[in-house]
C-alpha cells in the first residue's frame, strides 16, 4: 500500500497503524465469505502482517 502526501511522523505512523494487525497496529479483523463466517486463525494476523507493505510518502515543500 502507498500512501502518498503523508504530512509528517505522526501521520505516517498512524496510516501504518491501520495497515497492520495488533500487536504491530490497530486494523481489525472480521470474517467473512473467505474466511467461513468464522474468525480467523490465531496465525493468520501474523502472516497477514508479513505479507504488507505500507510506503507513506512524505515531501517536504521548498
Amino acid at each position: 500500500m502507498i500512501i502518498p502526501h503523508a504530512k509528517g511522523i505522526d501521520q505516517t505512523t498512524a496510516v501504518s497503524a491501520f495497515t497492520k494487525f495488533p500487536p504491530l497496529g490497530e486494523r481489525s479483523i472480521a470474517g467473512g465469505r473467505p474466511y467461513g463466517y468464522g474468525g480467523w486463525a490465531e496465525e493468520q494476523p501474523l502472516e497477514t502482517n508479513r505479507q504488507t507493505l505500507c510506503s507513506p510518502q512524505t515531501s517536504k515543500r521548498r
